[in-house]
């Protein structure tokens, strides 16, 4: 549990980082890039795990109003603000 935190210090600290240079919607995606490292170990696991079609489709809707609300909330935030956000779409609320 202190290795997952100390990685989520450490993703926020690099999308903080790179800031201004990078639009949002890229950020959030090398964020979840950087996620999916931590997932790989868990693939065999993963691919063991029988799921029905509906549970396929519930998981790509979740994807699809997830992305979308990362993209346009940020979008939306400096849009509205002026400037743009470090921040994306995380479960983080500190700034």
């Amino acid at each position: 549990m202190l290795v997952t935190g100390g990685c989520f210090v450490a993703v926020t600290a690099l999308v903080k980082y790179m800031g201004q240079d990078v639009p949002s919607a890229q950020a959030a995606f090398l964020r979840y890039l950087l996620g999916l490292v931590f997932l790989i170990p868990m693939v065999p696991a993963l691919r063991a795990t029988r799921l029905t079609p509906r549970h396929w489709r519930l998981f790509a809707l979740r994807g699809v109003f997830h992305a979308a609300s990362c993209i346009g909330g940020t979008e939306g935030r400096e849009r509205r603000s002026g400037t743009r956000s470090a921040r994306t779409c995380s479960t983080s609320r500190s700034s």
